[in-house]
């Protein structure tokens, strides 16, 4: 399904996933992440709730433009930690192969996620996944990072590393974007 198709206003992400984004900042920093939700006519979000997907994404661009992706990229990693995720998720291929289908389960209204994993070696320690989805494409390479810390492989010699293959960011829509993005490990 197109986006073109859906009505943005009605697009939902869960409490439970939304708050990432608190838990993306220091503790000591809590109250600047909370001001982000007001400015963006937020309250803070709690688990079985659903609040607006376009607000979410409005609070992570106006983090970003505040203090810079690498705060996306924290934020990012913090989603695995607070979303609800799919069960019997074993190792980390079966974890990327299932981000959709914790995109659904944390989300309503929308169908705008695809994942295609391209390469995944377990031996040579790597993996390029595209990702397409409503989220900036820092918070994806987060996403993607959290992931790779939760589900570590057993082989990993180093913190995963997870960067972008060159020239494959791209956004479709105002809320399509999609990214290639290795990992080694």
């Amino acid at each position: 399904m197109e986006l073109k198709q859906l009505d943005v206003e009605t697009m939902e992400v869960s409490g439970d996933a939304a708050k990432a984004i608190l838990s993306g900042f220091p503790d000591y920093l809590s109250d600047i992440a909370k001001t982000f939700l007001l400015m963006n006519d937020m309250q803070e979000p709690e688990s079985g709730t659903w609040v607006s997907l376009p607000k979410v994404v409005n609070v992570l661009n106006s983090i970003s433009n505040k203090f810079g992706d690498a705060t996306l990229y924290e934020i990012g990693k913090a989603t695995p930690t607070n979303a609800i995720l799919v069960g019997n998720i074993k190792d980390l291929k079966m974890a990327l192969e299932k981000i959709c289908e914790g995109f659904t389960i944390n989300h309503k209204n929308t169908k705008v996620c695809s994942v295609e994993i391209l390469e995944y070696s377990y031996p040579a320690r790597k993996a390029l996944v595209q990702i397409t989805n409503p989220y900036p494409f820092e918070m994806n390479r987060g996403i993607i990072a959290g992931l790779a810390r939760k589900y570590e492989p057993a082989n990993a010699k180093k913190i995963p590393e997870v960067t972008y293959e060159e020239n494959s960011c791209i956004r479709i829509s105002e809320f399509e974007n999609q990214c290639k993005i290795k990992l080694t490990w």
